[in-house]
């Protein structure tokens, strides 16, 4: 544990899960800051952290976590620290380089966990990868990324922008997969859910086996007419994803058979 005051800024899935861990960490965490505080009260009471807003922020704060949208990060930084004195910045981004602070505070950091979180049901943080990434030698966010996680790794901007974008792929296209597949059960009549047992072995599968060993399915046993097959069905259904299958088919045809 950390002495000095921490408060976060943002009210999202992120910041749910985050004040959670910072508690059981036993950090000082004073409040969350949202713009729309009233509207999420009932959402945040499980975390036991004040949710108020901006304008109620206290003078002083030694620690800003700042856990809103990109695009906002630099935003929000100048307007707190316009309005609070404020020690540390962090910002929680995989993709925004640590700089973006440099001008504002003369000690700031990352703190990037790599996960997908949800309002309502907090992660133990303890197996989440952390990155982390500080301005200054002092060993605040080391000690402070440590306690939250067993995995913290320091990862300078770079590489973390390229752990990121590894991240979509890994988590936001592998829903938007998932999502595809339930449309396809659906339009057969039956119930989205059915590939959810497929979906769970396909990750347990992957905690003893590299993904290229436990890669599956038509492309990888180069059976042109199984993919023609499928792409039959897609183009009278939604003829738009035609390209998208043809692609991953070439990619893992690709990737393995060019190899044998």
């Amino acid at each position: 544990m950390q002495s000095g005051s921490i408060a976060i800024a943002g009210a999202g899935r992120l910041a749910y899960s985050l004040s959670c861990a910072l508690k059981n960490a036993g950090y000082p965490l004073v409040c969350i800051l949202s713009d729309n505080a009233d509207e999420k009260q009932d959402l945040f009471k499980a975390t036991g952290t004040p949710l108020i807003s901006f304008a109620s922020a206290p003078e002083n704060i030694d620690t800003l976590i700042l856990a809103v949208p990109d695009r906002r990060i630099r935003e929000k930084a100048l307007q707190l620290c316009a309005q609070i004195q404020i020690t540390r910045l962090i910002h929680c981004s995989g993709a925004v380089p640590m700089e973006i602070l440099s001008d504002i505070t003369p000690e700031f950091g990352v703190l990037y966990p790599l996960q997908s979180f949800t309002i309502g049901r907090a992660l133990p943080f303890t197996r989440i990868p952390v990155l982390w990434e500080s301005s200054s030698n002092t060993n605040y966010l080391q000690k402070l990324a440590s306690d939250l996680s067993e995995i913290s790794l320091e990862v300078a901007s770079p590489q973390r922008a390229i752990i990121h974008t590894g991240a979509v792929f890994a988590n936001n296209f592998t829903n938007l997969m998932i999502t595809l597949a339930a449309d396809f059960a659906a339009s057969a009549g039956q119930k989205p859910d059915m590939y959810q047992p497929l979906v769970e072995e396909t990750i347990i599968r992957l905690r003893t086996l590299h993904p290229l060993d436990a890669q599956t399915g038509p492309a990888r046993r180069d059976d042109d007419q199984t993919i023609a097959d499928h792409l039959a069905i897609i183009r009278k259904a939604q003829p738009e994803l035609a390209i998208i299958y043809q692609t991953l088919s070439d990619l893992i045809k690709k990737k393995y058979l060019d190899k044998t």
